[in-house]
């Protein structure tokens, strides 16, 4: 583990870079938050993509989709309302074979579960429910 001077020599040794940023790296050296960059760094991704119009939109399956599909997807989201005052709409694919079949399309603070997996488990809540009354 590199203590404080050697890590602030690094950051000063990468290269050409503007001085907020070289100050921003500094002072998550200077408070030990250096290993929270990656964090940091998709949380103001978010913010811009907001700022800019754009939402993100990750849609789990338990096989890889194809551009129509995406399409598909993306098409009924913005259509049909569910994502409104947005200039873009990312649709990223992740798979999970988990989920057994369907989709879990997430969104802001919005998840949409249409899986094989997410029904059984409300089914079996239903029935444990019911059993228990």
């Amino acid at each position: 583990m590199l203590n404080k001077a050697a890590k602030e020599k690094l950051i000063d040794s990468l290269g050409k870079k503007s001085d907020i940023t070289t100050n921003f790296f500094k002072t998550l050296t200077e408070n030990n938050r250096l290993n929270e960059t990656s964090r940091i760094i998709s949380a103001y991704k978010s913010l811009m993509e907001a700022q800019r119009g754009i939402v993100s939109v990750v849609v789990t399956s338990a096989q890889s989709l194809n551009g129509k599909d995406l399409k598909q997807i993306k098409d009924t989201l913005t259509k049909g309302g569910l994502i409104k005052d947005f200039k873009e709409v990312n649709v990223i694919n992740k798979t999970n074979p988990s989920i057994l079949g369907g989709m879990v399309v997430e969104f802001g603070d919005y998840t949409i579960d249409m899986s094989v997996s997410g029904r059984l488990a409300k089914l079996e809540k239903l029935l444990t429910d019911s059993i228990s009354v």
